[in-house]
C-alpha cells in the first residue's frame, strides 16, 4: 500500500450560503502559483448550498465538508482543522481574495524564519462597500503579545500558521459570539512569535455581512475575553483601559448610555488624564466615528488636522482682529460695497460698486445679503476663513488618507497645507476667491472616492461660488467617462453618473448664462476678447495684469507646482543669507527625487494614482488653459486654470509617497522620520503664514476717519493707490482706484481708463484751473493730495501701471513746477503729515489767489 502524500499548504474556507463569492474565492486559491496544497470548504448551511459551486470546480484538491446545522464561522474553522493534513495552515474567508503569489511568497518567507515564528501575515487591501480601496499593512513582529492584549490588529485572519500553533495552543473558541481570531492569536503570541512580509498579497472586500459590525455581538465578546484573560489584564491595566474605553463607545453604538458611562467611569479610575479623553471623545469624537468595528479610529487624527488648521487660521488671521485696518487687498476691489445691503442708499449710482457686484458669483452674493441681516458683512468676511480652511484641510486629509491609507501621512499633508502661506493667501478675505481650495479639495477627494453624488453637490456649489473650479471639477469627471487613454483605471462609471454629470453641467451652465445675459450690466459691458487684450498695454507684464502674450505652458506648469511644495520656494525668495537658499534649494530638489523615487517604488498604487486621479485632472486643467489663452478673457484669466490645481497635485504628488515610504517602515525609524519631516515642514511655515494675505491700512486711518465725517453723496479724488482704503474704511465713494482698475469689461474700462487719464492730468498740473475745471466737469466734492506724490523718490520708482505712466512722463516733460505741491496748508480742510484734503471752496480760492503764476503752458503736454 503507497503511503499518503501530505500537501504542504491545507487551506481552509469556511462558507455560509454565499456561492457567487465563494466561487470566486475558490478560484483565487486554485489560481495559486504554488500548487503542493489541498483546499478544505466547509459550509455552515445545513442545506449544502456550496456543494454545487464546489463540484463545478472539478479539482481533486478539494475537500467538501458539510455540518448538519449552523454553527457558526469558529466552528467551520475547527472543522477544517480537524481534517487538514499540511504543514501549514491557512484561512481564507469566502468573500476574500488571494493574490496568485500569496502560497509562494508566504511559503517562502515562513521557511526561512526561526522556528519560534508561528504565524505569518502579509499586507492586504480593503475594498469597501463602495468600491473605495486601501492597504492595510500589519505593524508588529516578534513578541506581539502585549500588541495583542492591547486589540492591535495582527493582519487579521488572513495569513499563514505553523500546524503545531494549534497542538500547542488549542483552536477557535466556539462560545465567543465574535473575535475568534482575537482570542485565538492572543494564546498564540503568548507562545510563539509573529512576522510579516510587506507584500500586498490579498484583498479583503467588505460585503456588509460580517459579525464584526454587530455591536451587540462585539460587546458580548470583547466582555468575555476581559473576562477569560482577566489575569494577564491585571498585570497590564493600560491594555485593560484600552478595552474599557472600546467597550464604552461599542455601547454608545446601541445606545447603552449607562454602560457607556460605567466603562469610561472604570477606564478613568485613579487616571485623570483618562477622564479627559473621555470627556473630549464625547463632545468631539463621537460624531467622527464612522462604524463599531474600529475603521473610524483614524478619526482621531483627523480631528486633531482640522484642530491644527483652526490654530494655524486664526494665528495667521490674528492681526486681522486686533485692527481693523488690516485686511486682504482683494476686499477692496470684492466686498467693500457690500455694506449697502445694511445702509441702504451707500454707494447709490456708483459706477465703481456696480462693477463690483457684476463681479460676484451668485452664491457670494446670496450669502452675504443673508450676513448682512445679522451682522456686518465685512466682519464676516474676517471670519470665513477660520471656517473655509479647517474645511480644506478635512477634504485634503481625506484625500491624502485615501491615495496613502497611512492616517500620519495624511495628517502631515494636510498639516503642510495648512501652513503653506499660497493657500491662506488664497482663503484670506473671504471673497469668491476664497472658496476655490475648499471646493477644489472637496471635489478631488469625491472625484477620487467616485461618489457620483458629491461630485454633483460640489460641482453645483462651484457654479454658485467660484465658476472656476465648476469648469475644472466637470471638465475632469466628463474626461473619466469618455471613452479615452486617461480614463480612470478600476473606476468603471455607473450608469447614474452621466446622467448626474449631465445634470451638473445643465445647471452650472444655466447659473452663469444667467449671470452673463441676463443679469449684466450695460454699463459694464462685456468681457474683453483676443483681439482687444492684444493691443492693450494695460494686460502685460508693464500694465495692470499680465495675461497678455500667455504664458508658456511648461513654464506656467513648473511656476504654479513650484507654489504647493511646502514653504521652500517663500523661503529661498526671502531675505535669507544666500548660504542658507542655496542650502534649500538642494533640500528642494532632492526631495522631488525623493519623491519620484518614492512613486516608482510604489508601483502598482503609483501608476493607478498617477492615471486614475492626477492625469485627469492635470488634462483638464491644461486643456482649459490652453482653451482660454485663445479666447483669453472670454473664459477667465488662463492662469487660473492652474493656480488652484497645480499646488495641490504637487502637494499631493511629493508627500503622499514620501509618506507611504516612511509608513512601511519599522516603529522607531519610522517615529524619527515622521516627526522630521513634520518639524521641517511645519515649523518654517508657522514663521511665514503671521498676517498671510493680509495689507496694513493704518498709516491712514485719521484720513479715513476724516473723510467718514463728509455727507454719504461725496465723491472724491485721489491718486488710485491712495483711493482703495476709502470706499473701505471710509464708506465714501472715490472717482478711481486701483483695486477696481481691471480691464476685464469694454465699456467700463474704457470709462475708468479715461477718469484715470484726467486724474492724472489734474493731479500732476502745473495750473490750477485745470484741477478746477476737472473738479466741477465731474462733480467731485474733494482732492485728497499725499505731498510725497511729486518728491522725486516717489516719481522715479515709477508712479503708475502702462499706460498712464507714460502719459505721467509726457506731462510732467513740460514743468516740473506741481500745482498741488504750492497748496499752502491754510487751504486743507483737513491735514495729516504730507496728506492733505481740498474741498472745491479750497480749488477756487487756489485758482483765485494766483497760483498759476509761472507755470507752464500745457496745451502742448499729451493728454
Amino acid at each position: 500500500m503507497s503511503e499518503i502524500v501530505r500537501p504542504c499548504v491545507s487551506v481552509i474556507i469556511p462558507t455560509f450560503r454565499r456561492p457567487g463569492l465563494l466561487r470566486e474565492a475558490v478560484q483565487s486559491v486554485l489560481a495559486q502559483t504554488f500548487t503542493d496544497l489541498e483546499l478544505i470548504v466547509v459550509d455552515d448551511d445545513p442545506g449544502a448550498s456550496a456543494r454545487g459551486t464546489v463540484e463545478a470546480c472539478a479539482d481533486r484538491r478539494i475537500v467538501y465538508l458539510a455540518h448538519g446545522e449552523n454553527r457558526g464561522a469558529a466552528a467551520a474553522r475547527n472543522t477544517g482543522l480537524a481534517a487538514a493534513r499540511g504543514e501549514f495552515i491557512a484561512f481564507l474567508d469566502d468573500d476574500d481574495l488571494w493574490h496568485p503569489q500569496f502560497l509562494s511568497k508566504m511559503t517562502a518567507a515562513m521557511k526561512s524564519c526561526a522556528g519560534n515564528v508561528g504565524v505569518l501575515h502579509c499586507a492586504v487591501e480593503d475594498v469597501g462597500r463602495q468600491g473605495g480601496r486601501q492597504v492595510r499593512y500589519p505593524r508588529h513582529r516578534g513578541d506581539v503579545h502585549a500588541a495583542m492584549l492591547r486589540g492591535e490588529k495582527s493582519g487579521g485572519i488572513l495569513g499563514l500558521v505553523r500546524r503545531e500553533v494549534f497542538s500547542a495552543c488549542g483552536v477557535f473558541d466556539e462560545n465567543l459570539p465574535s473575535a475568534q481570531d482575537w482570542d485565538l492569536w492572543l494564546r498564540v503570541s503568548a507562545r510563539f512569535h509573529f512576522d510579516y512580509i510587506p507584500d500586498v498579497l490579498a484583498t479583503v472586500r467588505d460585503c456588509g455581512e460580517r459579525i464584526s459590525s454587530d455591536p451587540a455581538r462585539a460587546i458580548a465578546a470583547r466582555e468575555l475575553i476581559l473576562s477569560k484573560y482577566a489575569g494577564e489584564f491585571e498585570r497590564n491595566p493600560q491594555a485593560r483601559v484600552v478595552h474599557l474605553k472600546r467597550l464604552a463607545k461599542l455601547n454608545s453604538f446601541v445606545g447603552r448610555w449607562g454602560q457607556v458611562w460605567r466603562y469610561f467611569r472604570e477606564a478613568s479610575r485613579g487616571r485623570p488624564i483618562e477622564a479627559v479623553k473621555a470627556a473630549a471623545w464625547l463632545v468631539c469624537e463621537r460624531p467622527f466615528l464612522s462604524s463599531p468595528d474600529g475603521s473610524g479610529s483614524g478619526r482621531r487624527w483627523l480631528l486633531a488636522t482640522v484642530l491644527f488648521a483652526l490654530a494655524a487660521a486664526l494665528y495667521s488671521q490674528a492681526g486681522a482682529f486686533r485692527s481693523p485696518y488690516l485686511v486682504n487687498d482683494d476686499v477692496c476691489q470684492h466686498l467693500w460695497w457690500m455694506r449697502s445691503f445694511q445702509i441702504p442708499g451707500l454707494f447709490a449710482g456708483d459706477l465703481l460698486a456696480r462693477y463690483a457686484e457684476s463681479l460676484q458669483p451668485f452664491g457670494v452674493l446670496v450669502l452675504y445679503h443673508l450676513v448682512a441681516i445679522f451682522t456686518d458683512p465685512l466682519v464676516f468676511a474676517r471670519v470665513l476663513p477660520l471656517v473655509l480652511l479647517p474645511v480644506t484641510c478635512f477634504f485634503i486629509f481625506r484625500l491624502a488618507r485615501r491615495l496613502s491609507t497611512d492616517d500620519l501621512t495624511a495628517c502631515l499633508v494636510a498639516m503642510s497645507f495648512a501652513v503653506t502661506k499660497i493657500f491662506l493667501q488664497h482663503m484670506t478675505g473671504g471673497h469668491a476667491h476664497s472658496f476655490g481650495y475648499p471646493l477644489l479639495a472637496a471635489f478631488l477627494y469625491y472625484f477620487l472616492e467616485r461618489r457620483a453624488v458629491g461630485m454633483t453637490v460640489t460641482l453645483g456649489l462651484a457654479a454658485l461660488f467660484f465658476p472656476v473650479i465648476f469648469a475644472l471639477g466637470a471638465l475632469t469627471w466628463l474626461w473619466t467617462l469618455l471613452p479615452l487613454p486617461g480614463r480612470t483605471e478600476g473606476a468603471t462609471s455607473t450608469g447614474r453618473e452621466p446622467r448626474l454629470l449631465l445634470y451638473s453641467l445643465i445647471f452650472g451652465l444655466g447659473i452663469l448664462a444667467v449671470k452673463a445675459f441676463v443679469s449684466a450690466d450695460p454699463s459694464i459691458g462685456v468681457l474683453l476678447d483676443r483681439r482687444a487684450v492684444a493691443a492693450m498695454p494695460e494686460l502685460t507684464s508693464a500694465g495692470r495684469w499680465a495675461v497678455w502674450p500667455p504664458e508658456n505652458i511648461f513654464s506656467a506648469l513648473a511656476r504654479f507646482a513650484e507654489e504647493g511644495i511646502f514653504v521652500f520656494r517663500v523661503l529661498w525668495k526671502s531675505s535669507l543669507p544666500s548660504f542658507v537658499q542655496q542650502i534649500l534649494s538642494c533640500a528642494h530638489l532632492v526631495l522631488l527625487a525623493s519623491a519620484v523615487a518614492a512613486w516608482f517604488w510604489w508601483r502598482r498604487r503609483a501608476r493607478l494614482a498617477l492615471t486614475g486621479f492626477f492625469l485627469p485632472v492635470l488634462a483638464a486643467s491644461v486643456f482649459l488653459y490652453l482653451l482660454s489663452s485663445l479666447v483669453e478673457l472670454r473664459l477667465y484669466a488662463p492662469d487660473r486654470y492652474l493656480s488652484y490645481t497645480l499646488p495641490v497635485l504637487a502637494l499631493l504628488f511629493i508627500l503622499v509617497p514620501l509618506g507611504a515610504s516612511v509608513s512601511a517602515l519599522s516603529g522607531s525609524l519610522r517615529r524619527a522620520l515622521a516627526w522630521t519631516a513634520c518639524l521641517a515642514v511645519i515649523v518654517p511655515g508657522v514663521l511665514l503664514i503671521k498676517n498671510a494675505g493680509l495689507q496694513d491700512y493704518s498709516r491712514y486711518r485719521a484720513l479715513y476717519s476724516y473723510l467718514a465725517t463728509l455727507p454719504d453723496s461725496s465723491l472724491i479724488a485721489a491718486h488710485p493707490v491712495l483711493a482703495d482704503g476709502i470706499p473701505l474704511f471710509a464708506r465714501r465713494r472715490v472717482w478711481v482706484n486701483f483695486e477696481m482698475s481691471v480691464p476685464l469689461y469694454d465699456r467700463y474700462w474704457q470709462t475708468v481708463s479715461e477718469r484715470t487719464r484726467d486724474l492724472f492730468q489734474a493731479y500732476y498740473s502745473g495750473q490750477a484751473k485745470t484741477v478746477v475745471e476737472f473738479m466741477r466737469t465731474n462733480g467731485l466734492t474733494h482732492l485728497v493730495l499725499d505731498r510725497d506724490d511729486f518728491l522725486p523718490p516717489r516719481m522715479s520708482r515709477g508712479i503708475y501701471f502702462e499706460p498712464f505712466e507714460t502719459q505721467i512722463r509726457q506731462q510732467t516733460r513740460c514743468h516740473g513746477n506741481f500745482v498741488l505741491l504750492r497748496v499752502p496748508e491754510t487751504f486743507c480742510v483737513f491735514k495729516d503729515g504730507a496728506l492733505c484734503v481740498l474741498d472745491r471752496q479750497a480749488l477756487d480760492r487756489l485758482a483765485a489767489d494766483g497760483n498759476d503764476k509761472g507755470a507752464a503752458d500745457e496745451t502742448n503736454c499729451v493728454r
